[in-house]
């Protein structure tokens, strides 16, 4: 009895040991599809947190903690387009566009494609014509 029990807490626990095993934090530029993968980074799991929220009116304020955890964690052109993004949720347009503006000036190259780039460049292209 006492030997099945052991080896039942075996079969539970020895997953669980081989789950905080070190992941590597490093950034990796996969170039086969010129994606970045940083998944394992704190920030962007803050970060995305964050930007999956802001598609729910009701969780704004709990959005805007996530990102500015984020950022409390590593500033970047990812993080601060997505605090220009819940700016933009909210209706602070001038938020919003010194958030961008910040985001195009960071140019965290590491983290960012050409394409993110433009992509910031047209929402706040767009916003400065919505603020004429």
């Amino acid at each position: 009895m006492k030997t099945r029990f052991i080896k039942y807490l075996c079969v539970l626990f020895i997953p669980l040991l081989f789950s905080f095993t070190s992941q590597d934090d490093t950034l990796h530029l996969h170039s086969d599809d010129k994606k970045l993968f940083y998944y394992h980074s704190e920030w962007y799991s803050c970060a995305k947190t964050g930007r999956d929220l802001l598609k729910n009116k009701k969780q704004l304020l709990h959005a805007i903690e996530w990102i500015d955890h984020s950022l409390d964690l590593d500033i970047n052109t990812l993080n601060l387009e997505i605090k220009g993004d819940y700016y933009l949720k909210v209706g602070d347009l001038l938020s919003a566009i010194e958030q961008y503006k910040k985001a195009l000036k960071v140019n965290s190259t590491q983290y960012c494609l050409e394409e993110d780039f433009k992509r910031i460049e047209k929402k706040l292209a767009k916003l400065n014509r919505k603020k004429e």
